[in-house]
């Protein structure tokens, strides 16, 4: 903050007045009926003279490391672009575009030396960095996929995968099973068996014509 301006004046040094604060902030160091620090948007960009400033180097609440660079094309609203993104353009000799992932290989996202970035062409890439990572870690294999519902490893041959996570057909098939009669043991017997032959009543013609069909 800083001295030479007055209490009720932007701390920019615009020289307009500020409002008076609604509710209290611990976290913000204010209380309700002070005058704000700040006009809306005059500590943005202000550097030294910003509230969170920290140096020009902030640690995000997920892990990663932005750098004050209001300038790059890829500077999010705030002014700071990720760290991982300005050292990955200086490996590649050019800009990272927006459909390219940068991928930290040993897992920590605030270790942003040359040595533990790759960029992947999309996200596609990064997520199959990802899953064969996991895979070495946990099998030894990674090549090797996990079924969702024995959570053993097999080769992706012997696994089935419709628009989810891959699995055996006959650990669905007792999945299924383990559902179906987890759901009748919680039902009305009486009640079951008068849906059954509600739905018998309905669907007559098509049960019979499957049996036919079968036979």
């Amino acid at each position: 903050m800083d001295n030479t301006v007055l209490t009720g004046y932007c701390q920019c040094g615009c020289g307009q007045q500020t409002g008076v604060c609604t509710q209290s902030s611990t976290k913000g160091g204010f209380k309700r009926g002070d005058h704000r620090r700040f006009i809306s948007g005059h500590n943005n960009g202000k550097k030294e003279k910003a509230l969170g400033w920290k140096g020009g180097r902030n640690k995000t609440s997920h892990g990663y490391i932005c750098l004050f660079m209001p300038d790059h094309p890829r500077a999010l609203k705030s002014g700071y672009v990720y760290e991982h993104i300005v050292v990955a353009e200086k490996i590649v000799g050019r800009g990272i575009t927006h459909k390219e992932v940068i991928h930290h290989i040993n897992g920590v996202k605030s270790d942003n030396r040359v040595e533990n970035l790759v960029v992947c062409q999309d996200q596609k890439e990064h997520f199959l960095i990802h899953q064969r990572q996991r895979a070495l870690a946990e099998c030894g294999d990674p090549y090797l996929r996990q079924c969702t519902y024995c959570k053993a490893w097999d080769k992706p041959e012997n696994l089935n995968r419709l628009g989810g996570s891959p699995y055996h057909k006959e650990c669905a098939r007792i999945e299924s099973k383990r559902r179906y009669d987890a759901g009748l043991a919680v039902r009305d017997p009486q009640k079951v068996q008068a849906a059954r032959i509600k739905h018998y009543a309905a669907n007559k013609d098509m049960i019979l014509a499957r049996k036919r069909k079968k036979a």
